[in-house]
């Protein structure tokens, strides 16, 4: 789509010349209000764009929508962006219509196929999340979803969707189930608002069909807006409600920092040498517990899904991971086993499981220890060490593959990269701790590798039962770095 004036780039620059908390993600909400207020201020801001120029936006999805503000100037707590990323999971039924069933279309999108997809994208947020950054396992998604989200650009998702705008909307869903994102207290608040909705599109939709222009007049268009943002509105001030009402049982962890602090920023974004560890102690953490509770691996860890702070103010978390289909693969994090299935053809190319993910982790900690002189500053790529030039040149050649194996089976990084000298703190001498750290998860990682290797398969069942082992090995060596360093550096506790 072209640049329309009223939608911003989706740019990550914008974080650096706004003052107020960065833009982020609209799954990194902190609380069912906070993407609610963020959903109404880009529908506002795209009311207030279609009205000027007629043009709808056409893409909305969770990669254009974020919570935030673009300007310093602005009170805003959502924007509305533009993308080159097309999620087919929220379009509107009658651009489905002529893209996947090749349907004659009876109707020009326009601003209700834009609203219709902000309808989908609060089904997806309030269904499929607990807490921000927190998603359901893929098999725990509401039946009509999970279909969706696997299968989007099928026949069979196009026509249940259709039947779905059709019939009663996600009301089945809300009347049978007893969980929702931030807990069952809030289940009635969006029964009520999606309910709502549905009847909105569901008229407009049917009209439509029908070849009706009626929507299209000036104010059939602000009052359907209105109507629109009074629904949210509404459901805003009830999960405000829910919130003060619960407030005593859930206090803002860490009182003792200012609550700007908690935003979730990039792991790149580090402020504290401890700051960094500590995130990818939590994210591990919280790895381990969704592993153990589901089978499921995150599958994508890598320096844009790896966040410091909270995902929730009642969260006592430094670190998580975020959402692995936001972003794509980046083969410089990715397993030895992962990588080398489309390039080497091995007998060791088990399904991934937890430990292609602690070795991705393993991966983000060398590449900030090797690759970055300063918080969010790389160093060029002529003054990378030899190795992770190589690795990054061409990550998916035969000989990036070949060389990321023999890092895994044989030395790690020790002595290939020359001296530790990780976040410009050679002169503290924490680049001792750093580089030991890095070379004892290599160990772990190359030990666990080979008995796998042993193995010749490995089950879910065997991956369950050394995986414990294995995740306290890799935090224990975490956290005893983190102690050296408060201990005997205490500068590297400090910005740098």
């Amino acid at each position: 789509m072209a640049h329309l004036d009223g939608y911003v780039p989706n740019c990550r620059t914008l974080a650096t010349l706004n003052q107020r908390p960065s833009p982020r993600a609209i799954e990194l909400f902190q609380s069912p209000a906070e993407f609610l207020m963020a959903i109404h201020d880009a529908v506002e801001s795209h009311g207030s764009q279609y009205i000027h120029t007629g043009i709808p936006h056409g893409n909305i999805n969770s990669y254009t929508v974020w919570l935030g503000t673009s300007s310093v100037c602005s009170n805003k707590m959502g924007i509305l962006m533009e993308s080159n990323v097309q999620q087919k999971l929220f379009q509107s039924v009658n651009r489905l219509s002529e893209t996947v069933l090749k349907e004659k279309p009876t109707a020009r999108l326009d601003y209700v196929d834009d609203l219709e997809s902000f309808y989908y994208l609060i089904a997806w947020l309030a269904m499929t999340y607990t807490d921000g950054g927190i998603q359901l396992a893929r098999a725990s998604y509401p039946p009509k979803l999970a279909a969706w989200a696997a299968f989007p650009e099928s026949h069979q998702s196009v026509l249940e969707k259709r039947i779905m705008l059709e019939g009663s909307g996600f009301s089945e869903y809300f009347k049978a189930t007893k969980t929702c994102v931030g807990g069952k207290k809030y289940v009635k608040i969006f029964y009520n608002l999606l309910r709502s909705l549905h009847t909105l599109l569901k008229l407009k939709y049917i009209e439509k069909s029908k070849g009706n222009l009626d929507h299209l007049e000036f104010y059939s268009v602000l009052n359907f807006y209105d109507k629109y943002l009074h629904f949210l509105k509404i459901a805003i001030e009830k999960t405000k409600v829910v919130a003060r009402e619960y407030s005593g049982a859930c206090q803002t962890p860490n009182s003792r920092e200012p609550s700007n602090s908690r935003h979730p920023r990039p792991i790149e974004s580090y402020k504290t040498i401890t700051e960094f560890l500590l995130a990818i102690h939590d994210a591990i953490e919280g790895h381990q517990k969704y592993f153990l509770e589901t089978g499921d691996i995150h599958g994508n860890v890598n320096l844009e899904t790896i966040f410091i702070g909270a995902p929730s103010p009642c969260s006592n978390r430094r670190g998580f991971l975020g959402d692995a289909s936001r972003v794509d693969p980046d083969p410089m994090f990715q397993s030895v086993n992962i990588v080398s299935k489309s390039i080497i053809e091995r007998h060791f190319n088990f399904e991934p499981d937890y430990l292609d993910d602690l070795e991705s982790f393993y991966y983000v900690i060398t590449w900030l220890s090797f690759a970055f002189v300063s918080p969010g500053i790389r160093k060029p790529l002529k003054d990378l060490p030899r190795l992770l030039a190589s690795l990054s040149a061409n990550p998916y050649s035969r000989d990036a593959a070949l060389l990321k194996e023999h890092i895994l089976l044989k030395d790690g990084f020790s002595g290939t990269c020359g001296p530790f000298n990780a976040f410009q703190l050679k002169d503290l001498g924490a680049d001792e701790i750093l580089g030991s750290l890095i070379n004892s998860l290599h160990k772990i990682l190359k030990n666990v590798y080979q008995a796998k290797l042993g193995l010749e398969q490995n089950s879910m069942r065997e991956s369950l039962r050394t995986s414990s082992g294995v995740y306290y090995a890799f935090l224990w060596e975490i956290k005893k770095s983190v102690y050296m360093l408060q201990t005997a550096y205490p500068e590297a506790t400090t910005n740098v």
